[in-house]
């Protein structure tokens, strides 16, 4: 899966500003046999982080926590920024309007990955866009889940605790990230990845970009 990530940001790329003479020197993630992912960085005193170049961000109003996974141009070590335009995330697209649709494919956006379960796809499918490729990468990897409703806020945490642990955990969830990480990296243009709410599968698929980044 590591090297499906790093295989993403030479898809990406970063875009380079500016920086003082002396800026600061990375060493960018290490990956060790385990799940753990260590990163080290010595920082400079006198490194300047200069502002991303000027883009007009893509919005679209019929769905929810739709955004670029870069921002507004994250800030990178050595001065340089995560590229904007390249990769998206969002909530469910049940509701998107053919408004949104048609700015999607502006935007050049030519695949959609849903990281929802086989069984929640089904029944809530995404919406048909022209010319647009759509992937179910179940990354949960069960056919369905159990809802369940929680008595204690205690209780909720440890549930989302879990449900992040078992992202590195569980070998069939690595092996759906990996797979979503691959179509990412192998995309011929920007490209959108959501879930349901749009922010826990999702939020761990824009971490490992970030953090790879």
């Amino acid at each position: 899966m590591a090297a499906s990530a790093v295989l993403v940001l030479l898809s990406a790329g970063c875009t380079a500003a500016p920086v003082a003479p002396a800026a600061p020197t990375a060493t960018v993630v290490a990956v060790t046999p385990s799940p753990v992912v260590t990163s080290s960085v010595t920082p400079s005193a006198t490194a300047t982080v200069k502002s991303p170049p000027a883009v007009v961000p893509l919005t679209l109003t019929s769905i929810t926590n739709f955004r670029d996974v870069a921002g507004a141009g994250l800030a990178l070590p050595g001065g340089k920024h995560m590229a904007t335009g390249v990769v998206y995330r969002s909530a469910t697209l049940k509701r998107l309007s053919a408004k949104d649709a048609k700015a999607l494919r502006n935007a050049g956006v030519g695949e959609v990955i849903d990281l929802r379960t086989d069984y929640v796809a089904a029944h809530s499918p995404d919406p048909a866009i022209k010319g647009v490729t759509h992937h179910v990468v179940n990354i949960f990897a069960v056919t369905r889940t159990t809802s369940v409703r929680y008595r204690t806020v205690a209780a909720a945490q440890a549930h989302m605790r879990q449900m992040n642990v078992d992202f590195v955990d569980v070998a069939a969830q690595r092996r759906k990230i990996a797979e979503a990480l691959k179509l990412i990296a192998a995309a011929d243009g920007p490209i959108l990845f959501h879930c349901t709410e749009g922010k826990d599968r999702s939020g761990w698929i824009a971490a490992l970009l970030q953090l790879t980044a």
